[in-house]
């Protein structure tokens, strides 16, 4: 009966959704039913006022008592999980997959949904809700059952003692974006627009910082041979631009957001205010870091391509070359037969050799570039509580477990692959020495653009009247200190790094707290109240809160 061709594309694309990917995971537990579309919760609104929407259950459901309503509301609220429907269920718990937003649906089953209008989100963030939510049940029912129908995970709960039973499920549903302290809207609010004062007076220059990132996929090469590859392939995906956006959209590695790429996962963004995610898009489109993220992933995405093929023809008879694609879950004559099969009209992944060449390049792309997550970083990181003092911090924690972790691997493999104790050493000594390669220059460039954009955007800035001295901060530095500047900035450092950064808050006058508790600590404590007591309370204007200057000056 739809008469708008996009409401009718839509339509279109939710049944894709469920034909082609939903229906093909067995224990999904979603049902398939004809016209949907879902219907998502404000919990905000409802946390702030869960009585008005307990009544509207009531007035339709007398025969309910009003205590399980409420007990029925206040799960839904304490699991922050927002799509109900009574067609499908997408829950999960790691103990319980279904309890919550079952429960959910008969409660709300039989009551119009324009009566929930005040409680709803807008169609458009209810159904990218509806999919993130979806495709994460999908995906963890994948990963939880086995291709018989039984489940993975909860015999190897049972294995544990209830302490680290409670602990294990715990971490599970914080992975998940789950928390059993659900985050004060208030706070909510005013952790969403910190974050964004953060970014916006703390990260014009990101895009410049952010020049390293190409190392990852060269420190993934494992040869020396990566640096050269790496710049042919820069230069390739510069010249073949569409080529390069089809191929990482048909691997699925340039879907994440920039803010993914500054460590706030999907589970993170559900506790950003919608108006928050909107200009903090438009800031990073701006500054240029939402194009740069999206190319290195295209670049790694050629590179890996690259790689493959290399070492599946080892032209140059590399005696670790089978290593290296076993390790990506290929061999020399898939990865063959794959390029015997292409055409002229880019790559594809068609059969089972198809599939086994697009996972492998997709988990090269995802181990060179970092995209942190979850399980990458301590976990009072995953805790929405604590989202500005977690801020900015994800980065370093996730360099030191994927580059800095993959490194150690492949010395440690090589340490047993070498014959001899010299064969041993140079084996391990060279995937060392291909880390700072791969890095240390990307830095050093890194910091010289940074120091450049500094001055250029003080001459352009009204009332800043600074030397060129003080920007070019690096010419004044001996060897030793630069090549350890060159060492932090290129991520090395890892979670250490904040020692670095605390003795230097120390020195020029700060509590030296802030770096480990966040720039928000800085900017109220260190800026404000000790600017204060020093009788300078006023110096924090320009310098650290309008953008621009917080940089320039």
């Amino acid at each position: 009966q739809l008469t708008s061709e996009k409401a009718v594309e839509i339509r279109r694309f939710l049944e894709r959704l469920y034909d082609n990917y939903i229906s093909k995971v067995p224990g999904a537990g979603i049902g398939r039913r004809d016209n949907y579309f879902p219907v998502a919760l404000d919990l905000a609104k409802i946390y702030e006022d869960p009585e008005s929407f307990i009544q509207t259950i009531k007035k339709y459901k007398p025969d309910t008592s009003e205590q399980e309503i409420r007990d029925i509301v206040d799960n839904l609220v304490a699991r922050h999980q927002d799509i109900i429907t009574d067609a499908v269920d997408i829950d999960f718990d790691a103990t319980d997959p279904q309890s919550v937003l079952s429960e959910a649906r008969k409660l709300t089953e039989g009551v119009p949904p324009q009566e929930f209008a005040q409680f709803t989100l807008p169609p458009e963030e209810a159904l990218l809700k509806y999919i993130r939510q979806v495709v994460i049940r999908v995906e963890f029912k994948r990963a939880t059952t086995r291709p018989d129908g039984k489940d993975r995970l909860q015999p190897l709960l049972d294995k544990l003692s209830p302490n680290q039973r409670a602990e294990a499920v715990r971490i599970i549903e914080r992975y998940l974006g789950y928390t059993k302290t659900p985050l004060n809207p208030k706070l909510q609010k005013f952790n969403s627009w910190m974050q964004l004062f953060n970014w916006v007076t703390l990260l014009p220059l990101a895009t410049v910082g952010s020049i390293p990132e190409f190392g990852g996929a060269i420190i993934n090469s494992k040869e020396f041979g990566g640096v050269t590859m790496a710049m042919k392939q820069i230069l390739n995906t510069i010249q073949n631009r569409q080529e390069a956006v089809q191929l990482a959209r048909d691997l699925g590695v340039t879907v994440s957001t920039t803010m993914a790429n500054l460590g706030l996962t999907d589970a993170d963004d559900e506790f950003l205010d919608p108006r928050v995610r909107r200009w903090s898009d438009k800031f990073f489109d701006g500054i240029g870091l939402t194009y740069f993220t999206r190319f290195t992933r295209e670049f790694a995405s050629n590179m890996a391509v690259q790689f493959v093929l290399t070492h599946a023809k080892n032209e140059a008879k590399n005696p670790r070359a089978a290593r290296y694609l076993s390790e990506l879950g290929l061999t020399a004559d898939q990865v063959l037969r794959w390029e015997k099969a292409q055409g002229d009209k880019g790559f594809t992944f068609e059969g089972p050799d198809g599939e086994a060449v697009k996972n492998a390049l997709a988990r090269f792309v995802e181990s060179s570039m970092l995209r942190p997550n979850s399980a990458e970083r301590p976990a009072y990181g995953n805790d929405p509580r604590f989202a500005l003092i977690w801020a900015l911090k994800s980065y370093m924690y996730s360099f030191s477990k994927v580059i800095g972790g993959g490194v150690i691997r492949e010395a440690k493999v090589r340490l047993a692959e070498g014959d001899t104790t010299m064969d041993k050493l140079t084996g391990a000594g060279m995937s060392a020495a291909l880390a700072g390669v791969a890095f240390m220059p990307l830095a050093m460039m890194s910091l010289e653009l940074r120091e450049l954009s500094k001055y250029l955007l003080s001459q352009a800035l009204p009332g800043v009247d600074e030397k060129p001295s003080r920007y070019f901060r690096s010419d004044r530095m001996d060897w030793a200190e630069y090549m350890g500047e060159a060492f932090d900035r290129a991520g090395y450092a890892g979670p250490l790094g904040l020692v670095g950064m605390m003795s230097k808050s120390a020195e020029w006058g700060g509590s030296g707290l802030a770096p480990l508790l966040g720039p928000t600590y800085g900017l109220l404590v260190d800026d404000i109240a000790l600017g204060i007591m020093d009788g300078d309370g006023l110096s924090i204007l320009p310098k650290r809160i309008i953008p621009g200057y917080s940089i320039a000056l």
